[in-house]
């Protein structure tokens, strides 16, 4: 991954981050039960996550 989001993903030591990825890319993180999505997220991507995981958070 490249990019001003690169430092989200890959952690120093080598750690890699819990990623949401729609369609193949990278397009946010999952942190203690809250998933803060890089950009705009759409209509599908957070309705596909409330189903798919009940009672997480999607930051803005």
């Amino acid at each position: 991954m490249t990019g001003p989001h690169k430092a989200k993903v890959s952690r120093p030591q080598g750690w890699i981050s819990p990623a949401l990825v729609v369609d193949g890319r990278i397009e946010g993180v999952w942190e203690d039960g809250t998933v803060t999505p890089f950009g705009p997220s759409s209509r599908t991507v957070r309705s596909a996550l409330a189903k798919g995981f009940p009672g997480i958070d999607v930051a803005d």
